[in-house]
């Protein structure tokens, strides 16, 4: 049985731009800006790097991976998008360590 340790959605759409919020200039967070190589790429270094975290270590496999552009209501290009990035663990865990497993993968 395999169990989803990690699956990292980096998603602009919708996002960007005004919140509607009241906060002040520094309440918002810091935006970045990358392409969509550099987030899958920033992705794919989360991942690896909480599962390297994860003592014993546990054999992992890649799974799929989608990237997709965010367009508005006249289907035009919003200059946003998302990615996704997944790894399936493969190594079989007891009822009892999975907790602890997911515990490690949520402080990390």
């Amino acid at each position: 049985m395999a169990l989803v340790a990690s699956a990292l959605i980096v998603s602009g759409c919708g996002f960007i731009g005004g919140n509607g919020s009241a906060g002040t200039k520094a309440d918002a967070p810091k935006e970045t800006n990358m392409n969509m190589q550099e987030a899958a790429d920033h992705a794919e270094g989360i991942i690896d790097a909480t599962l390297k975290a994860i003592n014993p270590s546990v054999e992992v496999m890649q799974g799929p991976a989608s990237d997709s552009s965010c367009t508005d209501f006249k289907n035009d290009g919003t200059g946003t998008g998302s990615v996704s990035r997944r790894r399936y663990v493969m190594t079989i865990i007891s009822d009892e360590r999975r907790g602890s497993l997911l515990g490690v993968v949520e402080r990390y």
